[in-house]
């Protein structure tokens, strides 16, 4: 039997014992989807952005705009460990709720500033897993678009968090054709199972954010999106979508989130980045 289907086995029996209600807890709708939540407007999160490896397609991955030409993302979008080379041609698609289309044109990123002591440790966790994409154009906001408020300060868990992105709605969709939302729980780290504890000094100091809920969560494709505090301040960066084999955790759904406050440094000092050049390029302002 394959972890999923033991860990749904696993999910059955427990309602069986406790006496959950299937309907309540297991049926797909647009308001309780079993992975990426209810469907939500681009107005409510105007920052984030899609990631596209052409100037068409489906996007890959989801980013963050912090300023009018800086997008935000998880560096194992644009960069490959393994083979030390980086994304080529990659393009925001931005002021949208749809995964495939917009009413403002594609922009092209011109440089990669990844953390240059981006790498896996010896348990194969990728750390410092973070990148900002300087693009060629100016993007101005307006109610669709904006930029991201930036924490102040750290925040303590068992705090909800708010998830976003247009991966599936289950584990076998790999695009929702609208953008989603769902609410996770930041956990301390001793209780997550996925959470590799050497990237943390202390639960408050640990660079990487681990959340959990009950069958929603981030899925494969929101890698670099971002996650919201209840009052809209950026507090983290998708790293790892659905863990299928979080059914050892008593919270079921587990995801891993880089903590953006101790990544302040990175973001604010370009001296601290690794710069890939990918055009030779001034800003152009755009009006929309």
């Amino acid at each position: 039997m394959n972890q999923y289907c033991l860990k749904w086995f696993f999910v059955a029996t427990i309602q069986i014992v406790f006496g959950y209600n299937n309907n309540d807890h297991l049926k797909p709708s647009d308001e309780a989807r079993i992975i990426n939540g209810k469907i939500v407007d681009v107005s409510e999160v105007p920052s984030i952005v899609q990631l596209l490896r052409n100037n068409f397609g489906n996007p890959y991955c989801a980013g963050t705009l912090i300023t009018e030409n800086r997008v935000l993302t998880a560096a194992h979008c644009v960069y490959n460990l393994e083979k030390g080379t980086y994304v080529e041609q990659i393009y925001i698609r931005y002021g949208t709720s749809y995964s495939y289309k917009s009413p403002y044109p594609l922009i092209k990123v011109v440089e990669i500033w990844r953390h240059p002591d981006f790498m896996l440790d010896h348990n194969g966790d990728e750390i410092n897993d973070i990148a900002i994409l300087i693009l060629d154009q100016i993007i101005i906001p307006s109610k669709d678009v904006g930029y991201a408020k930036l924490p102040e300060y750290n925040f303590n868990d068992k705090r909800t968090v708010t998830v976003y992105g247009w991966a599936g709605d289950d584990l076998y969709e790999h695009l929702s054709p609208t953008l989603r939302k769902t609410e996770m729980i930041a956990r301390p780290t001793w209780q997550c199972v996925n959470i590799n504890l050497t990237q943390c000094s202390s639960v408050r100091d640990c660079k990487i954010i681990c959340a959990t809920s009950k069958f929603s969560g981030a899925n494969s494709g929101d890698s670099g999106g971002p996650v919201f505090l209840p009052n809209k301040t950026l507090v983290g960066i998708i790293l790892a979508g659905f863990e299928n084999n979080s059914f050892e955790s008593p919270f079921w759904e587990e995801n891993k989130f880089v903590r953006v406050f101790h990544r302040l440094d990175f973001i604010n000092l370009k001296e601290k980045y690794d710069v890939k050049n990918l055009k030779t390029s001034k800003p152009q302002t755009r009006k929309h």
